[in-house]
């Protein structure tokens, strides 16, 4: 799934299990027209989603967890259209957000737990209201 786009199909929930070396490296994920947008990076392998793009459903929830080191590195997080529907990311793992970019929904919360791992959120670029732990 390198350097592949996704773009899902309208009043469905995309469920994603990304799990491999660069599985889904510089891939797109398009669930802008779904209810909802489930992405999950499985452990033991590094960079799963690094440089990966996700554009979260405007009318749904957003919700990504990131479990290897470099899980999602480099990548954009864009729930900037999302009028109705929350963007939860979670990660616990070294430098899996490293220089990432978020854009948070206009309404709804946008919550990002970057747990112990060294350098988990570090230079992260987050535009709009936020809750970080």
């Amino acid at each position: 799934c390198q350097s592949v786009t996704f773009i899902f199909p309208s009043n469905m929930t995309a469920v994603i299990q990304c799990s491999g070396y660069h599985a889904c490296f510089n891939a797109t994920f398009n669930g802008a027209n779904t209810n909802g947008l489930s992405i999950t990076e499985a452990t033991g392998n590094e960079s799963v989603l690094e440089q990966s793009q996700i554009i979260c459903p405007r009318n749904g929830g957003c919700f990504i967890q990131v479990y290897s080191k470099y899980g999602m590195a480099h990548s954009i997080i864009d729930a900037s259209q999302s009028i109705s529907g929350d963007l939860s990311i979670t990660t616990f793992e070294d430098w899996a957000l490293n220089d990432t970019t978020v854009y948070c929904p206009i309404l709804g919360s946008c919550s990002i737990y970057c747990g112990t791992g060294w350098g988990a959120c570090a230079n992260m670029n987050i535009q709009g209201q936020t809750t970080t732990e």
